[in-house]
């Protein structure tokens, strides 16, 4: 039984003390928790497009609330026109998954001022390290 929001209800969590009752409790509970990633995942890019009609107007978006990570504001890939910035921004603008040469040719033009003799090596480093941005496939990333 489900509640209203599709969360596992507290009598089914109790119901499934054993055996196929606890079984059927976790899979409604990866459901949920499935759901919820990708509504946030979709608040997310709506987030993005609002920042973006922001800046394209002259605006400075409005402060998001702080994260859990180091205090920065959620979402944030560092610091203002870092290179983890400036790739969440290129992946961000595109809407489909781009390879890491990709993702540095897209960086280069956007503006950013880089003395990289490899700037992929960089990109590619750098991509694990951003939560915002997750792997698709094999060499394929989306923001």
């Amino acid at each position: 039984m489900k509640s209203r929001l599709g969360r596992p209800s507290r009598a089914t969590a109790s119901a499934g003390a054993g055996g196929e009752g606890a079984v059927r409790v976790l899979k409604e509970m990866a459901t949920y928790r499935d759901t919820l990633l990708m509504q946030r995942s979709s608040i997310e890019c709506q987030i993005a497009g609002i920042e973006n009609a922001m800046n394209a107007m002259g605006t400075m978006p409005i402060a998001r609330p702080v994260g859990k990570r180091r205090g920065r504001p959620a979402g944030k890939a560092g610091r203002s026109g870092s290179l983890k910035e400036m790739i969440v921004k290129v992946l961000r603008q595109r809407s489909r998954p781009l390879t890491p040469q990709a993702i540095a040719e897209g960086v280069v033009s956007a503006g950013y001022k880089t003395a990289s003799k490899n700037l992929t090596k960089a990109v590619s480093n750098a991509l694990p390290t951003l939560k915002m941005v997750k792997k698709v496939d094999r060499g394929l990333y989306q923001a």
